[in-house]
């Protein structure tokens, strides 16, 4: 099974709070990532992070972007090919966010994933109805009795042809 990311990925992670997640795919995966946070105090958590994270990791800070703002104001780019959601707003700006990922594909036809870790059932709901198919769910190690642990992978593209 091939992995979802990759070096020439470029991973936007909404709601990235103090941006472990970036600073973990960015040194697995050498990718470049951009996370997306509303609140200002953990914006600048980030930030600091970021710089801490590029004395441990020098040259990373020219592959990890923060942007303080609203996930459905964000300007979804051509090279953005993954995105991650940790179960952090409303499924209605949740919609807009995947709303604006679809124009961006049509726009500049690729290959794009969206990673839900705890995914509510309106975000999995929307998905299937925006054309997304169920690409994998990856199980963690389940910690302290919490058996829905899991990641959630969607690939956007057509519905299947009968076959």
């Amino acid at each position: 099974m091939d992995s979802v990311l990759t070096k020439y990925d470029r991973l936007v992670d909404f709601g990235c709070g103090k941006g472990r997640v970036l600073f973990f795919v960015n040194q697995r995966y050498q990718c470049e990532v951009c996370g997306i946070e509303v609140d200002e105090n953990l914006y600048e958590v980030a930030l600091d992070n970021r710089a801490y994270f590029n004395t441990q990791f020098r040259g990373s800070k020219e592959k990890i972007e923060i942007i303080c703002g609203k996930a459905e104001d964000y300007a979804i780019r051509p090279e953005d090919t993954v995105f991650y959601f940790f179960n952090p707003f409303e499924t209605h700006i949740f919609e807009t966010v995947i709303d604006h990922v679809i124009e961006s594909v049509r726009e500049h036809p690729r290959r794009v994933f969206v990673m839900m870790y705890y995914p509510k059932e309106g975000y999995r709901e929307c998905m299937k109805n925006k054309r997304f198919k169920l690409y994998r769910i990856v199980k963690l190690p389940a910690y302290e009795m919490d058996w829905d642990e899991k990641v959630v992978i969607y690939e956007y593209g057509e519905p299947l042809t009968d076959q």
